[in-house]
């Protein structure tokens, strides 16, 4: 038999149209392939199992094998069949290579590892093995770790209450038969990165303070972003260099030097170079109709129709979440950790040019979007863009009105969404300010005192909830003095609000909480 097989090979390849040089190897396959079945070495126990597994009604060990090729090149249901065969016998064989020495001796079951198993090819492999392990009586089954790309938390969550990676001790393990193929499987969100584990990741380097708590609320303790900042930190320290804080998304890739490392993490994060440029540029947008409006002007030379409705398909294929703004739903851009990317590259990009004049084009866009004629006052979205391109005397007027005309409980929700805006360009070139009275200053005794307060409070929390400021204990004792200048001269039914932000606001602001995620 093997020699027939060796006569035979060197016409395969030119029976199949395969070209020159495939001879050769079909003959050495050939060999291997004759040895190991027909030969003295061949493995005997593996032919038994397979003369037993009975792929095909009769037939011995090398029948049933020709039959479970035939299986792969049949319809999808015999190719699913052989592929379930397939997997039996791989864990056949690691049963059978973990013999009664090695349970003795308690060593290691073997591992395996399946990444990506969210994926078209890996979907179904799950499936097979997850129904294999299912059917199949083995002894010694291997450990199995799957990796899937799944919706995550957007930040950090302070307190490991459900099943993790860093968690899964015995009490989520079971130890009863599943009834179910999918019962075999433990589902783990993997764990994200702690503060004390990121500041263990400078190792002996120091960099400034804050910086580690910054890396972790940026990163929502995602390792891979959290790795690239961190060495970019130690980068910077090794140089003798102890940067600010809000330049850390400025700095040196640690691996490519000539690149800041927030370039970095978008090229890594989204790969494609016309995907990334429309993330940019519809980072700012709070929904998707507003992303559409965006669509009209930007990105420049862009003229795909459909460039909104591939950029959402992109965000949903690639898995971002999306953390829900409070009062609205979650922006366009739903992840808190690429929504601070891109708007750092926006403005970065942007500020390139004189004026900033393309920052201004997409913020008035914007606002023309949520000021309809008949909107008085204008909505809160409105404001949240005028803030973005320094229009305060906008926003101090609508939201001093609205003190009048709104519960406390929805007014600082407002504010909440409004001091969320994103901060423009250091050139930007600000509106000249519009000499209008204020309506609600006209109509209150102390309407003056009481306008400077929602004028100081809006700066305050503003300047202290851009995603690279730390705690400023100048800001936040100011955002303190404004909420209680308010709540002094707020009717009764609305004190006691004003007075538990007064209260609360600080502590959290302290802990790092940012606008637009002050509770209310």
């Amino acid at each position: 038999m093997a020699g027939w097989t060796r006569q035979v090979a060197p016409n395969i390849g030119t029976a199949a149209g395969l070209g020159p040089g495939v001879n050769e190897l079909v003959a050495s396959l050939a060999d291997i392939v004759a040895t190991e079945l027909l030969g003295a070495r061949a493995n005997r126990n593996g032919l038994r199992w397979w003369a037993e597994r009975r792929v095909s009604a009769q037939g011995e060990a090398n029948v049933q094998l020709s039959e479970l090729a035939r299986g792969f090149r049949g319809n999808p249901h015999d190719r699913e069949r052989a592929e379930r065969h397939l997997t039996a016998a791989l864990l056949a064989d690691i049963d059978d290579h973990y013999t009664w020495a090695r349970r003795k001796n308690r060593l290691p079951r073997p591992l395996l590892l399946l990444d990506n198993a969210h994926t078209p090819l890996g979907r179904p492999v799950l499936d097979t093995l997850t129904r294999v392990w299912h059917e199949e009586d083995v002894r010694t089954r291997p450990g199995v770790v799957v990796t899937v790309l799944a919706p995550e938390p957007a930040t950090p969550e302070p307190e490991d209450v459900d099943p993790t990676t860093r968690n899964a001790a015995g009490p989520f393990w079971r130890t009863d038969r599943p009834q179910t193929p999918a019962g075999w499987t433990l589902r783990l969100p993997l764990a994200q990165l702690t503060l004390d584990e990121i500041t263990w990741m400078f190792g002996t380097d120091h960099p400034g303070p804050d910086t580690a708590q910054l890396i972790h609320r940026l990163s929502a303790g995602r390792a891979g972003i959290a790795h690239a900042l961190v060495q970019a930190g130690r980068r910077a320290v090794r140089l003798g260099q102890s940067p600010d804080p809000r330049t850390l998304l400025d700095l040196p890739a640690d691996d490519e030097p000539d690149t800041r490392v927030h370039e970095r993490l978008l090229r890594l994060l989204v790969p494609d170079d016309t995907a990334r440029a429309r993330l940019a540029h519809f980072s700012p947008a709070l929904d998707e109709e507003a992303a559409q409006a965006l669509a009209a002007h930007h990105p420049p030379g862009d003229n795909d129709l459909l460039r909104v409705q591939t950029t959402r398909q992109l965000l949903t294929q690639d898995h971002w979440g999306s953390r829900p703004w409070p009062g609205t739903g979650a922006p366009f851009v739903g992840d808190p950790t690429l929504r601070a990317l891109l708007g750092h590259h926006l403005v970065t990009l942007l500020g390139e040019t004189p004026g900033a004049d393309r920052w201004h084009d997409i913020h008035e866009t914007l606002c023309d979007r949520y000021a309809p004629p008949d909107a008085d006052p204008p909505d809160e979205r409105f404001l949240h863009h005028s803030l973005a391109v320094l229009d305060t005397g906008t926003v101090a007027r609508t939201l001093h009105r609205r003190l009048a005309d709104q519960s406390t409980a929805t007014w600082l929700t407002a504010l909440n969404l409004v001091c969320a805006a994103p901060h423009p360009p250091r050139n930007l070139t600000a509106l000249a300010a519009r000499p209008e009275d204020c309506p609600a200053c006209a109509s209150a005794g102390a309407g003056g005192l009481v306008h400077q307060a929602v004028t100081s409070l809006v700066d305050a929390l503003w300047r202290q909830s851009h995603p690279l400021a730390p705690p400023d204990e100048q800001l936040i004792g100011s955002v303190r003095l404004h909420l209680l200048t308010l709540a002094q001269h707020a009717g009764a039914a609305h004190q006691t609000v004003f007075f538990r932000a007064y209260e609360t606001w600080p502590q959290l602001l302290r802990r790092w909480v940012q606008a637009p995620h002050l509770p209310i």
